[in-house]
Formats: structure tokens, sequence, C-alpha cells
């Protein structure tokens, strides 16, 4: 009985172990792919930045420029929401 119940003790600990390691990794997973989505949104928007010929439009949320996309010259908007940056 004793032993049943140290070995039951055990269980519950080392499941309450690995429920809480699984959420950690979880978390981690998704923060890195925030920060990859990050850098792939800074370098796209960096590069139309850097070619754009004109701003025809700013706020503090959006902004609109001609650039060049593909060696054609195109007018690009990128506006900020809470959560994301959309081109």
């Amino acid at each position: 009985m004793i032993a049943s119940a140290l070995l039951l003790l055990a269980l519950g600990t080392l499941t309450g172990a690995m429920l809480s390691s699984n959420r950690a990794s979880a978390f981690a997973a998704e923060r890195a792919r925030s920060l990859d989505d990050l850098r792939i949104m800074a370098a796209v928007f960096g590069k139309d930045a850097r070619q754009a010929s004109r701003v025809v439009h700013a706020t503090s949320t959006e902004v609109a420029f001609d650039t060049i996309v593909d060696g054609a010259s195109t007018r690009v908007r990128w506006r900020a929401t809470d959560t994301q940056l959309e081109r």
C-alpha cells in the first residue's frame, strides 16, 4: 500500500513536470516562428524602402510609396495593425 502511494506520488510529479516542459517548448517554438516572420518582413520592408523613388502617403500606421518590385515600378502600401505588419 505504501509503495503504491509512493509510486502514484512520483508518477504525479513526473506528469506535472512533463506537462510544464511541453508548454514551455510550445511557447518557445511559437516565439521563434514569430521572430522569423519579423525578420522576413523587416528584410522585405527594408528592400522596398531602399528602392523607393517617392513617398505617396504616410501616417502613423501606414506608408505607401513607389518602389521597384521585380524590375517594375510599383506602388506598395505597408500597414501596421495591432499585431501585424502587412504589405
